[in-house]
């Protein structure tokens, strides 16, 4: 936990965190600054005059949440199934704009490991970049779980790259992925979402108004604790007139902190102190 944390940061750590990712998985959809293809280090050629012929990656994300809105929650899709039912319905995100730039692709070796040949952009950069957004940003989140295997054990030798590299990257090993009821709720295909019960906090609060946590630290426990009370030491806070009233000019309800206090107190609250 960070002390030099801003108040901005405090609300965030405050909020619960199934809106926290919500608000973060909207923004970082919506960005073009960051493209996972860039996390598969060999593919080759991403910085050449090929990124001119690239479709924006918030484009290329619609698209897959386009399709991750149709699936059933907690229900297995293989990624492979997946990927021939989009080639199928026309909904395939593609990478790039014009094939002729496919020819600055390359793994490995610009001439004879170039993604020109044989609809190798689409064969082999379209799944590559599939496999690395659900991998690196849907499942980090938690809106679909993973299937998956060690990708040297994934494919049978055939792909031609594999005279250049192992694999693509490690996201070449994703089998398979699930819709969670977080990924329904964040995604809209759902109107409400209940976070399932996780390991309770308790706390102390002492007459001299510290609040003690006892055990492991929540990071949304003490970002909580962040906005209403100021941090002493580890695990310890003071409950004082001028953070609570810091809090509430910042548009924070102190009736979260009277329900939340007795909720979590291993012990019954004090009498306040005069």
């Amino acid at each position: 936990r960070d002390k030099g944390l801003s108040r901005r940061g405090k609300t965030l750590l405050a909020a619960p965190a199934h809106e926290l990712i919500k608000d973060l998985w909207h923004q970082w959809c919506a960005q073009d600054a960051r493209d996972e293809l860039q996390l598969i280090k060999n593919i080759k050629g991403q910085t050449t005059k090929a990124t001119r012929a690239m479709t924006t990656p918030s484009w290329r994300r619609e698209q897959l949440l386009d399709v991750l809105r149709t699936l059933k929650q907690s229900v297995w899709v293989e990624v492979e199934e997946l990927f021939n039912q989009m080639r199928d319905t026309g909904r395939l995100p593609h990478v790039i704009s014009s094939e002729q730039y496919a020819w600055d692709l390359y793994v490995e070796d610009r001439q004879y490991g170039a993604l020109g040949y044989d609809n190798q952009a689409l064969l082999v950069l379209v799944p590559a970049y599939m496999n690395s957004f659900f991998f690196a940003c849907a499942a980090s989140l938690g809106l679909v779980d993973l299937a998956y295997l060690s990708p040297d054990k994934t494919h049978d030798g055939l792909n031609w790259w594999v005279s250049f590299v192992p694999y693509l990257s490690p996201f070449e090993g994703l089998r398979a992925i699930r819709l969670t009821p977080l990924g329904a709720w964040v995604l809209g295909s759902t109107d409400a979402y209940t976070p399932g019960t996780a390991e309770s906090t308790e706390l102390r609060v002492l007459p001299n108004r510290d609040v003690v946590l006892l055990g492991t630290t929540s990071p949304g426990v003490a970002g909580l604790l962040d906005v209403y009370a100021t941090s002493r030491e580890l695990n310890t806070w003071h409950l004082e007139r001028e953070a609570l009233l810091r809090a509430v000019e910042d548009g924070h309800d102190l009736g979260r902190l009277r329900t939340f206090l007795p909720e979590h107190s291993a012990h019954p609250l004090p009498d306040p102190q005069p």
